[in-house]
């Protein structure tokens, strides 16, 4: 006659595939709505100046090599091709993370990789400074002014437009518990 053994549970004790799962919510909750509701609104200004940005460069770079002709300024509903520019940009700043290679023969891709990351992060801010840089003629003084005598305010708001708002939702997210 054989014996097998096995665990007795209580009658108390639920069944370890029928644990409920709690969202975890940040006592800082209502700052996580903040943080999300300032990065919505941050994100389409920031994407915006970077198109217009790379526009201005574009036009630059093809006046430098003499060719007549020049890209126009989007109008009207054509602005919104900040959108797939933005979501570029923060898809590789918010999601390419990687360290230092494994072996020496990923030492070539992987210095590939750290050069393509910096380009889309200084051209990011460098675009979005090129875009804030050229105010239009109806613009706010300070805006005259940073685009003048205030560079270096210029600077950190490019910066500011590049980080924060990718930033204050996905910790926006984590405090209300949904990611």
């Amino acid at each position: 006659m054989a014996v097998a053994s096995r665990e007795i549970k209580a009658k108390d004790e639920p069944a370890a595939s029928a644990a409920p799962t709690t969202r975890r919510t940040s006592p800082i909750w209502p700052l996580g709505i903040v943080a999300i509701l300032v990065g919505v609104v941050l994100w389409p200004l920031g994407a915006r100046y970077s198109l217009e940005g790379w526009i201005i460069t574009l036009n630059l770079l093809l006046s430098l090599i003499h060719l007549p002709v020049s890209i126009p300024m989007p109008t009207g509903w054509w602005w919104l091709l900040f959108v797939p520019l933005g979501l570029l940009y923060s898809t590789v700043e918010t999601r390419v993370k990687f360290g230092p290679p494994t072996s020496s023969n990923h030492l070539p891709s992987w210095g590939l990789a750290i050069i393509l990351l910096l380009f889309m992060h200084g051209s990011d801010i460098g675009s979005t400074f090129a875009g804030y840089l050229y105010p239009a003629q109806d613009a706010w003084r300070i805006h005259t002014w940073a685009s003048g005598d205030g560079r270096w305010v210029l600077v950190l708001w490019a910066i500011v437009l590049t980080y924060l708002p990718e930033r204050a939702v996905m910790q926006g997210l984590r405090w209300i518990g949904v990611r």
